[in-house]
């Protein structure tokens, strides 16, 4: 399914191109920054996830950003209006971060 919606992307972009240069737009196109997705990795210290997932991109697109956590670390909130929320506690150097 995510392949359809990035060939229906893909293709809806390459038409809104050609429309362009049909009408002789002299403007260029303006870029598309997209938000990197964000991958939970639920998993001890031993395996730097992110090492795997460097330079990847998800559909071609999208930049792949490693969050890893352990289980006791996180902390899970789900509301009926506005979706779930997930933080970690995790130890960087000594010191306690949530993100």
């Amino acid at each position: 399914m995510a392949q359809n919606v990035a060939a229906a992307a893909h293709a809806k972009s390459a038409a809104m191109a050609a429309e362009g240069a049909q009408t002789g737009s002299s403007q260029p196109p303006k870029p598309v920054v997209r938000k990197p997705k964000v991958l939970l990795v639920i998993d001890d210290q031993h395996t730097d996830w992110a090492k795997y997932f460097r330079g990847k991109k998800l559909n071609g697109e999208y930049e792949i950003r490693v969050e890893q956590a352990e289980f006791s670390e996180i902390n899970l909130a789900s509301y009926v209006n506005s979706g779930c929320t997930v933080d970690a506690q995790v130890n960087k150097g000594g010191t306690k971060a949530v993100r």
